[in-house]
């Protein structure tokens, strides 16, 4: 944004707040007492990935924006700035809707189209630009208004086919991201239905039930399948931190710690605190925001000293098996009462489980599984090109760098963008 960039003659560049480009918290007629559409901050994806639902609220003070269908709704406060929540607003049940006061509203003019704005607001420079110029204290820092009448400026094409053209393009990035996010759900869905079915001895590797005669009561865990057995973790598995790992020349070096792949939630950044693993193993995040979170990790790979890893297996037990088992249990459940969540090695090691006896068993469910777990990753590989993609040509077509064709501005046009999407 602070470099000047030549731009074609029908292409200027015009200050956001311009008159005839958007209005900055324009003001709508409203009626006190009546309730109307209510968007939240909370209700606003991070990574201006549209408005994920809304409630309704009367209109009982004035301590709301106000915004109309069409509009920009900006997040003005850190770190939600930071972070992207910014939604072109979709077909409301009604024309007005109500936001929180955290949210600046800008507002279409005759020169623009309503999402080529909200796709000239998410531009990485831009957003960049206005968090650099935000005011206040720390950690109450907001997006001052000023800024989009004397900074913030944006190329604005004369012709209204070719901004609704670059839209359509952009738009067909998010459909298709929004797609794949849809069918990894799904997926999910089904891998945890068959991962709860095949766990519990429903259903055998090969996708046959089995009977009531193929189980035997357990006091604990009801039926559990012949030929499995139940025993606690502890003794199945040793587990260990990253501290407890004493085994020479294995603590990373600033030279070695950015060599390889790293697990264990917090503490990822330094290198002190890392371990080598030299063998695929099980590591579970035991402190923080990653609390729970099973890894299955490669061979030589890191391990923190916020985790706990499997160090030896005392049971015959498939790595890849055991690594579902675990992700089945939903660990972060058991959490400290007090500070930071905390998984303890006590807690997680009295957890009683079943699992088959034969390994061949146990290698056939992992392999139905990892199927899921393949296609998982193949989807979000082709998610985050998509994202790639869509983030180089965002900069180069919005900054008219590089134009779209006569002949595919009418294409585009003939198949405008669905302005219900709100930009998700």
């Amino acid at each position: 944004m602070r470099k000047k960039h030549a731009t074609a003659p029908d292409w200027p560049l015009r200050f956001v707040a311009d008159a005839d480009v958007a209005a900055i918290n324009p003001g709508y007629d409203t009626k006190k007492g009546q309730s109307y559409p209510f968007v939240s901050m909370d209700d606003v994806r991070d990574e201006c990935r549209g408005i994920a639902s809304f409630g309704t609220r009367p209109l009982d003070s004035s301590g709301y924006t106000v915004f109309r269908n069409g509009d920009t709704i900006f997040a003005k406060i850190t770190p939600c700035t930071e972070n992207g929540k910014i939604a072109l607003v979709p077909e409301l049940p009604g024309e007005i809707g109500l936001g929180s006061t955290e949210f600046i509203v800008l507002s279409p003019g005759a020169l623009i189209l309503p999402e080529f704005l909200y796709f000239q607001l998410i531009r990485g420079d831009v957003r960049a630009l206005c968090a650099s110029l935000m005011e206040g204290s720390t950690g109450r820092q907001r997006v001052p208004t000023s800024i989009f009448r004397k900074r913030v400026r944006i190329p604005v094409p004369k012709s209204l086919d070719e901004q609704r053209a670059v839209a359509t393009a952009l738009a067909m990035f998010d459909s298709s991201i929004t797609a794949t996010q849809a069918a990894i759900a799904a997926v999910e869905r089904l891998q945890q239905g068959l991962m709860r079915e095949l766990l519990a001895g429903q259903i055998r590797a090969d996708g046959t039930a089995r009977s009531a005669k193929d189980f035997w009561a357990h006091d604990r865990l009801g039926n559990v399948p012949h030929g499995w057995q139940v025993a606690r973790l502890r003794d199945i598995f040793r587990l260990k931190n990253g501290k407890s790992n004493i085994t020479a020349n294995l603590r990373a070096t600033r030279e070695s710690a950015f060599c390889h792949p790293v697990y264990g939630g917090n503490g990822m950044t330094g290198w002190s605190d890392r371990f080598f693993l030299s063998e695929p193993t099980v590591v579970i995040g035991r402190v923080g925001e990653y609390c729970g979170a099973i890894h299955a990790t490669p061979p030589e790979s890191w391990v923190t000293d916020n985790a706990l890893y499997v160090e030896e297996r005392l049971a015959p037990l498939d790595i890849r098996y055991l690594f579902h088992l675990l992700t089945s249990l939903r660990l972060n459940r058991w959490k400290a009462t007090t500070g930071q969540p905390k998984i303890t090695q006590s807690e997680t090691l009295n957890i009683r489980v079943a699992f088959p006896e034969d390994e061949d068993e146990q290698r056939a469910i992992a392999d139905r599984l990892a199927a899921f777990h393949d296609l998982i990753q193949t989807k979000d590989a082709k998610i985050t090109a998509l994202q790639r993609l869509k983030k180089s040509l965002m900069q180069n077509l919005l900054t008219g760098r590089k134009r779209l064709s006569p002949e595919l501005i009418a294409a585009l046009n003939a198949d405008p963008v669905d302005e219900k999407s709100g930009g998700a």
